[in-house]
């Protein structure tokens, strides 16, 4: 298992995050969310993988159009990969990708959004 990186001024503080369980909150996970959408507004996440674009989370799960939202980030600085899932019935979940082969994006995502798939690695 690859080691966490809790040191990058990109990422380190979500790293730290992972280590802490939502707990079915949905307000840590929005927290987590708008958090993310900043990063990606900054340069600094892209989104890897996901169902939609991290703007339209609340939309879909409001419009109750899927069970689940899921998106990869990954931090531009090292190269580290978050998972962020929610489920319109389940608890939302929030942790590090150690190994994203292991990820089942084609099974796991109903959406094809993401840098992943612009560049054919789908």
């Amino acid at each position: 298992m690859e080691k966490e990186n809790t040191v990058c001024p990109f990422c380190g503080p979500l790293a730290v995050q992972t280590k802490e369980s939502l707990n079915g909150s949905y307000r840590q996970y929005d927290q987590i969310l708008r958090k993310l959408m900043e990063l990606e507004r900054q340069g600094r996440m892209e989104l890897f993988a996901g169902d939609c674009p991290l703007e339209n989370t609340d939309a879909v799960l409001d419009a109750e159009q899927h069970y689940t939202v899921c998106h990869y980030v990954r931090c531009r600085r090292c190269g580290a990969l978050y998972f962020l899932g929610a489920c319109i019935r389940g608890a939302p979940v929030f942790r590090r990708v150690p190994d994203i082969r292991k990820e089942n994006l084609g099974t796991r995502l109903w959406g094809r959004c993401g840098t992943c798939f612009l560049q054919g690695k789908s």
